[in-house]
This record gives C-alpha cells, sequence and structure tokens, in this order.
C-alpha cells in the first residue's frame, strides 16, 4: 500500500512511468560518466542523501506526519533532475568529432521533446485575457476593493480568496485558503464558524456581518446566485456595484 501511494505520488510529479525513467536514467548515467563531471561526487551523495532523508516509502511515513499529505509531492523538487540532466548531456556531446557531437545534442533534445509534454496541450493550460493569469470577476472584484494607497480587508467566498491572495497583499482576509487545509490548519473556532456561514446555502446575513466588522472588514463579497436571509445595509454594509455573480458590499463609517 505504501509503494503504491509513493509509486502513485512520482508518477504525478514527473508525468507519468516515461519521464520518470528518463530520470532515473539521468541519474545512472551521473554515475558511470561521473569522471567526465565536475563535482560528480557530491552530486550523487546529495541526491542519494534526498532518496535516503525523503524520497522513499518510509521516509513519507514520517514527512507526513510533520507536513500536509497532499503536499508531500513537493519534496521532489529536492531532485536536481534538471541540472543533473544538463551536465550529463554536456559530458555527451562534449567530446569527439563535431559531427558526434551535433548528433549527441540532436539526440538529447529529441530525447528530451518525446519524453516530455507539450504544455499547449495540457488540460491545466489556458488562455488568459489579463496580466494577472486570473479569472476576469476575481480580477474586477479585486480591483473594485483595493485603494489607490494603502490596503483593505475583505470577507470573501471560497472561489475568491486564492485568487484575492494572488491579485495583491495589500488586501488582507480574516483567514485565507488555510481555512480548507491546503499547508496549515486553522483552529480559531470563530474563523471556523465564519467560514461555516459563508457557505451555508443561505446567508445568515446578520451573523456574517456583525463577524466581519469584528475582524475589522471593510468589504464583503457574497455570491449573487446565493439568497440572504436580511439584507446587509442592515448591519452597516451597502451595496457598492455587482460584478458577474460577485455582489460587493462596503462597511459605513460607525
Amino acid at each position: 500500500m505504501i509503494f503504491r501511494e509513493f509509486s502513485d505520488i512520482a508518477f504525478q510529479y514527473f508525468g507519468g512511468p516515461v519521464p520518470l525513467g528518463m530520470a532515473a536514467f539521468v541519474i545512472l548515467l551521473l554515475i558511470v560518466l561521473r569522471r567526465k563531471i565536475p563535482c560528480s561526487g557530491a552530486l550523487i551523495l546529495f541526491t542519494a542523501g534526498i532518496f535516503a532523508a525523503v524520497l522513499n516509502p518510509v521516509s513519507r511515513l514520517l514527512w507526513t506526519k510533520i507536513i500536509q499529505p497532499h503536499l508531500y509531492w513537493r519534496a521532489f523538487w529536492l531532485l536536481p533532475v534538471p541540472f543533473l540532466a544538463g551536465l550529463v548531456a554536456a559530458a555527451l556531446a562534449g567530446e569527439g568529432k563535431l559531427w558526434r557531437r551535433i548528433l549527441t545534442t540532436l539526440l538529447c533534445i529529441c530525447a528530451l521533446i518525446l519524453t516530455g509534454k507539450n504544455v499547449y496541450n495540457n488540460s491545466n493550460f489556458s488562455m488568459t485575457d489579463n496580466p494577472f493569469k486570473l479569472p476576469s470577476e476575481a480580477v474586477a472584484a479585486a480591483h473594485a476593493i483595493l485603494p489607490e494607497e494603502g490596503g483593505t480587508k475583505v470577507l470573501v467566498p471560497d472561489d475568491l480568496f486564492c485568487y484575492i491572495r494572488q491579485y495583491s497583499s495589500a488586501i488582507r482576509m480574516p483567514y485565507g485558503r488555510n481555512i480548507a487545509g491546503f499547508t496549515s490548519v486553522v483552529t480559531n473556532p470563530r474563523l471556523i464558524k465564519l467560514h461555516d456561514r459563508m457557505n451555508r446555502p443561505v446567508y445568515p446575513t446578520g451573523k456574517i456581518c456583525k463577524w466581519a466588522a469584528k475582524y475589522e472588514c471593510e468589504y464583503i463579497i457574497f455570491l449573487a446566485d446565493r439568497p440572504m436571509k436580511s439584507q446587509p445595509e442592515e448591519y452597516g454594509y451597502v451595496k457598492q456595484t455587482e460584478l458577474g455573480n460577485y455582489l460587493i458590499y462596503r462597511r459605513t463609517e460607525a
């Protein structure tokens, strides 16, 4: 079981068994060509140390007790595979006649192309219509609440807190993506309750506005397609604008 889970993570990171096999082949060539590669001994020890301490099924059990299990795949970033591939390619193409060096270089390039994936055909790739590379509605909402100078604080629905965070660090929130357990667990019971209320089928507007004010949120953004028990104006938040499926309310001066 633990070996299967580890192999699934490795396949996911490298993009399948073929790129993973190429990475292993690169490390093998590093060992074979170690006399032709500067500092090869240190690189081999470094790579072996990473596998021994972090990248193996047994170590994974320990590390997932320290970090969130869904973040373990990032440990593969420790492997200097692109750097090692460049060194190995340079060692292979660094000797012999010119035509042989050119042919070796072309073969290395072909190997990278054939074992890799075209990012432009990847399902995770899409064209963007703004320089922030974020959904247009999210950019418009963030732009609407960000002042020309200084910052602000806003309470937003779940589909916005990651985008707001990417748009500008000057826009603060009572909680961000960690409320959903991305990197660390939020234990504040009041924030957990506030997040729960923002995700109910019908907004309990009074409680949301009350706690948003306590957390000094200048703005609240509601989803337009979700009903409210009452209107935010009753609790000191007036409607500023509507952008697509987002209703933006601003707190009046107390």
